[in-house]
């Protein structure tokens, strides 16, 4: 039997190390049209049971992917001068989001998704939420007294 991958948690925080990189579609169109295909982003990314979206991710650091906007979401997120939650209108970007380690088999998994891109105010911790369409596909266990968690992806 595999042992679980416990991960600590960040000043009581469940954050983990995600890859985000454009989708498989878009990396066969940048081939296709012998474009330079940008690397990958490691960022930390927190992982927030609450929010009911895919992903949202800082917008300054995902420009270097040149992803093309999509549409739009309305998300709500503390403002700078306040502590309250405004709604705002956001772009969202076609973008895939791959967890290392994290499978039922120790392998990587990546996920093809939205983004809805925001500039996040005080957090130092991370510039990613991963929320619930993301989390659909994991089995998340927090153990707050103990200070960790774990991210699995069942087959």
């Amino acid at each position: 039997m595999k042992k679980k991958a416990f991960i600590k948690l960040t000043n009581g925080e469940p954050i983990i190390e995600v890859v985000l990189r454009p989708t498989e579609a878009y990396i066969g169109a940048l081939k296709v049209a012998n474009k330079p295909i940008p690397v990958d982003l490691h960022l930390p990314g927190l992982i927030d049971t609450g929010f009911t979206g895919g992903l949202m991710v800082a917008e300054s650091a995902i420009k270097s992917l040149g992803l093309k906007t999509r549409g739009w979401s309305q998300v709500g997120y503390p403002q700078e001068a306040d502590s309250r939650y405004f709604s705002s209108y956001v772009w969202d970007v076609d973008i895939g989001i791959k967890f290392s380690n994290c499978s039922h088999n120790g392998g990587n998994v990546l996920i093809d998704t939205f983004a809805s891109m925001v500039e996040f105010v005080n957090d130092k911790n991370s510039q990613v939420l991963i929320g619930q369409k993301v989390l659909q596909h994991a089995v998340f266990f927090y153990n707050g007294q103990k200070d960790y968690f774990t991210l699995e992806f069942p087959k």
